[in-house]
């Protein structure tokens, strides 16, 4: 009773409110500016020093493998260079890589951690050359006339090798794997709840690309797997055998080890439109809530009572304040925000683990790697709210980088935040996300990012939401959603129409827009060559018709009725800038891919 105690005063003490400058609006310009010159610099040294490395060591101007050679860091920024709008850089980089990486190297690598930055980089960076020219404006045609889908055959070979961890019992993959053998037979079995159960943004961006549904449904297994062994509260633990389905680490929480299980069940949501994930998210939502929320903290809790386990604070938390405002919940995820910034300016950065009771750095998780989760939240607070409060937080941590971790050769880590010694180590996740992050607050609403067509994966890769569903058997489609938002409970108030979401997916169906074997008879025409040729079952819920007048969308398929939605004029105008500029060709099995939705000039 005196630990809940003394948690209910700390959690009552973080709720204050933190003092800081507002930003003028004249200042963001030169925020911008400051965030790209500091990004330039570790981006300019790592090619300098450690181009054929994996991640750059800023103290000894030197490089290291720590994934056995595939040009980590580089892979990893791909997206920056695009998002800051150095397309120069960002096609030479491309380039270099579809030339130059190669995955048939003698190592073993964490499933994890390829996936969302190897993975997910390459997947993302095909995406904005390919797709969105609508809200990027890049000419692909202009800046990569060449471009015949390299980096998603990069992906494509990666995944094949990540395949054989899924070969389990329960579905939930191996944590480590052999990039040249495969699993090896003194493999653990026991995987971490984030990393068996985050890749689902990635595989599916994968099959959304080469139309295999294998990937998806891999990745949507290894995470059904994972909720369906929550226990009675709703929580997971944070280790599990693969083998037999037991929890081998009870402590359920959100951050190191279980953070991003609970961000790819809602963003995998937005991004596919599988309803399934909805209802994963929302039973997980309320279990945190109820359970591991503690006043303005997130603690971890005993997986089957509930009750409080420790009052340590993860700094692999400080996401959880963003993902609640894409939940829909805007007041705690300030104050949540605000509670992890006092940790923050008590030491110009987030230590690895941090004492909520002490009010101390915890023995042995006093470091701070330059990590970006207090950034990502600080972006969706500024999104959400427009306070420019936001602002001048982003300003002080960038300040707080700069003055902690810049030397000569990039950003070294912070070995000991209580004495400020370094460590000889930049992580790619520095300029892939903290970086990213900050100039995306810095630029505000001018930068397209903001339309809300993309989802940020958990290494701030950005994937396009295709207004097209994924066609895999299994997947459940909502049947109506607001026009206005969907995909987004709760959250219409919040972002750009509720993280963005144009309404291009399934428009609501009444009696006005509803049309029964009754339309444009172009489309009619089309429609029944399809079903004379391949039969109805060619037609499926999304298929797009378009007509000199009219674009429709298949609602439902059932017999021999076919029930289609008029899209309105929005929507209308995207799929023919689609249909006009887009090319797609499908592969079979494991052909080459080529030729896979190129942009085309009209």
């Amino acid at each position: 009773m005196r630990v809940l105690l003394l948690l209910a005063a700390c959690c009552a003490c973080a709720t204050a409110e933190i003092s800081i400058r507002a930003c003028a609006p004249h200042d963001n310009a030169l925020l911008t500016h400051r965030v790209l010159h500091n990004f330039e610099h570790a981006y300019r040294n790592y090619k300098l020093h450690a181009l054929h490395f994996d991640q750059l060591r800023p103290l000894s101007c030197s490089g290291e493998d720590s994934f056995g050679g595939l040009h980590l860091s580089l892979v990893d920024t791909l997206d920056t260079l695009f998002i800051v709008r150095d397309y120069f850089e960002f096609v030479h980089a491309a380039k270099f890589l579809v030339h130059r990486l190669s995955f048939d190297l003698n190592s073993t690598v964490s499933l994890f951690e390829i996936n969302i930055r190897v993975l997910g980089a390459l997947l993302s960076a095909h995406g904005l050359v390919t797709e969105g020219f609508e809200h990027t404006r890049f000419d692909a045609w202009l800046w990569w006339p060449s471009y015949d889908d390299g980096l998603l055959y990069l992906a494509y070979q990666l995944a094949e090798r990540l395949m054989p961890a899924f070969h389990t019992p329960t579905g939930i993959p191996y944590g480590a794997i052999h990039l040249q053998h495969g699993v090896s037979p003194n493999e653990s079995i026991v995987a971490s709840t984030a990393g068996a159960g985050s890749l689902l943004l990635e595989f599916g961006t994968l099959s959304r690309f080469t139309r295999l549904h294998k990937y998806y449904r891999v990745a949507f297994r290894a995470m059904e797997a994972l909720h369906v062994r929550a226990a009675s509260t709703g929580l997971v633990g944070n280790h599990i055998n693969i083998v037999t389905g037991v929890w081998v680490a009870t402590d359920a929480g959100v951050g190191a080890l279980i953070d991003s299980f609970y961000e790819y069940m809602l963003k995998g949501y937005i991004l596919f439109a599988d309803q399934r994930l909805l209802r994963m998210h929302q039973a997980s939502y309320d279990a945190v809530r109820t359970y591991v929320r503690k006043g303005d903290w997130f603690l971890n809790s005993d997986m089957w009572t509930g009750h409080p386990v420790s009052s340590v604070l993860s700094s692999l938390s400080a996401f959880y304040p963003g993902f609640m405002l894409l939940h829909g919940e805007v007041d705690h995820a300030v104050r949540a925000a605000r509670a992890q910034y006092t940790v923050w300016r008590k030491y110009a950065c987030l230590p690895e683990g941090y004492d909520v009771l002490r009010k101390l750095p915890v023995d042995g998780q006093v470091n701070y790697p330059l990590r970006p989760e207090l950034a990502e939240s600080v972006f969706y607070l500024h999104w959400a709210t427009a306070d420019p409060a936001w602002i001048a937080v982003a300003d002080a941590m960038l300040q707080s980088i700069e003055r902690t971790s810049r030397v000569q050769c990039g950003f070294a880590q912070v070995h000991d935040v209580t004495t400020m010694q370094l460590n000889d180590l930049m992580d790619s996740f520095l300029m892939s996300e903290t970086f990213k992050y900050l100039y995306l607050i810095f630029q505000g609403d001018d930068h397209w990012i903001r339309n809300g067509a993309y989802v940020f994966t958990t290494e701030a890769h950005p994937l396009f939401i295709s207004p097209h569903s994924l066609d895999i058997p299994g997947v459940e489609p909502p049947s109506t959603i607001p026009v206005k938002c969907p995909r987004r409970p709760r959250a219409e108030r919040l972002l750009h129409c509720g993280y963005g979401m144009q309404g291009t997916d399934y428009p609501t169906l009444t009696k006005k827009n509803i049309v029964r074997d009754r339309v444009d008879p172009d489309v009619a025409m089309q429609v029944n060559h399809l079903v004379e040729h391949h039969g109805v079952g060619v037609l499926h819920m999304g298929s797009v018709f378009l007509s000199d007048d009219e674009v429709y969308r298949v609602m439902k398929v059932h017999d021999n009725e076919i029930v289609f939605a008029r899209l309105d004029d929005r929507e209308s105008e995207i799929e023919r800038f689609r249909q006009a500029n887009v090319a797609c060709s499908y592969i079979r099995g494991t052909d080459l891919i080529r030729g896979l939705c190129r942009w085309h000039d009209t």
